[in-house]
């Protein structure tokens, strides 16, 4: 078949969870690709109940129903390109920016040094080639000419709500609510967020920050340093929060929230954090003691308040007051808790 090409860069026809690549392959040969697919790539292509990947380029509405095609719907990448109405981010005269996936590809160097084994030629194209997104995306740009380049086009930007510090009398409060509307007004350490992808991007993580600060106001433990949550309680909140499912997704956000003076970590407490399929888990093996805790203190270079105190009366007010609407209003800080 023709060589079909993600947004991002992979090869959707050699890739092994596509359907292009299932229907080519015979049974008696999978176990063995199957293998080879996990030494390279890191996980085995498993054949679910789904037929196989039919690819981002392929339109929204022609996906599947199956729940398994929602991540092509959400990818921050994909939307960009269709939004700009481009074939891939190789058409982009941006590329690459800070947020295209294919910056996270996997290349014939990276795995050389993971596996300390120079690859062949051979097992390049036929386990690798396909998921060398950057690689890619790079011959597909060489092809093209300059008239061939898109700029991004403008994005729309919701504002936050009006800075209403001037009018709060209480020297605390009006440190708490700056802090936490430079941390809600902030770019988080993304880059291009002109672009739809970058854009995009933002808003997953000022929704997750957000998250963690409403839990950690509502359930968080004051302790001698700072405030503690436990991992179970975090586990519980995991769907609906969307928190990150390993230590490298924590390090993000942890690092964001450091930087505006609220020293963010994960207090590991067990070698054996990881379930097989590769997420924390939320308690110890064989018992009910918490796997980890997120601890937060404050530094006293940035905030000279008592942060965690006011969060807490701030979160318990929007709950007692506005009840479901309450998450809502914290992250759009948008309440009268400060002129009470």
């Amino acid at each position: 078949m023709q060589k079909l090409v993600s947004r991002c860069g992979n090869i959707c026809s050699d890739c092994p969870w596509s359907m292009y690549y299932r229907q080519r392959v015979e049974k008696k040969n999978w176990e063995h690709l199957s293998k080879q697919f996990k030494k390279y790539v890191g996980y085995y292509p498993i054949k679910y109940e789904w037929e196989g990947c039919v690819g981002c380029v392929t339109p929204t509405e022609r996906l599947p129903k199956h729940p398994h095609y929602n991540f092509l719907k959400s990818c921050n990448t994909r939307k960009c390109v269709n939004y700009n109405e481009i074939d891939s981010c190789a058409h982009c005269s941006r590329y690459p920016c800070g947020n295209t996936v294919s910056l996270q590809g996997l290349t014939r160097e990276r795995i050389s040094t993971k596996l300390d084994e120079e690859i062949s030629d051979e097992n390049y194209e036929q386990f690798i080639r396909m998921f060398d997104s950057k690689t890619n995306l790079t011959d597909i740009r060489q092809s093209l000419s300059k008239n061939q380049l898109h700029d991004p086009k403008p994005i729309e930007k919701s504002t936050l709500t009006r800075d209403i510090s001037d009018r709060i009398k209480d020297e605390a409060l009006k440190q708490f609510y700056n802090t936490l509307m430079e941390i809600y007004a902030s770019d988080l350490g993304i880059q291009d967020i002109d672009t739809l992808a970058g854009f995009e991007k933002l808003k997953i993580r000022q929704e997750v920050i957000s998250r963690i600060l409403w839990l950690v106001g509502i359930q968080g433990e004051s302790d001698s340093e700072g405030i503690i949550l436990d991992g179970i309680t975090l586990h519980k909140n995991k769907k609906t929060a969307k928190l990150p499912t390993n230590e490298k997704g924590w390090e993000i956000y942890l690092e964001t929230l450091t930087g505006f003076g609220i020293k963010s970590i994960l207090d590991i407490k067990t070698e054996d954090l990881y379930t097989p399929g590769g997420w924390m888990r939320d308690r110890i093996p064989k018992s009910n003691t918490p796997a980890y805790y997120l601890k937060m203190s404050l530094d006293p270079k940035f905030i000279k308040f008592a942060f965690f105190k006011i969060l807490k009366n701030y979160i318990a007010d929007l709950q007692a007051t506005s009840g479901r609407r309450g998450y809502t209003k914290f992250k759009n800080l948008n309440t009268n808790f400060f002129f009470e």
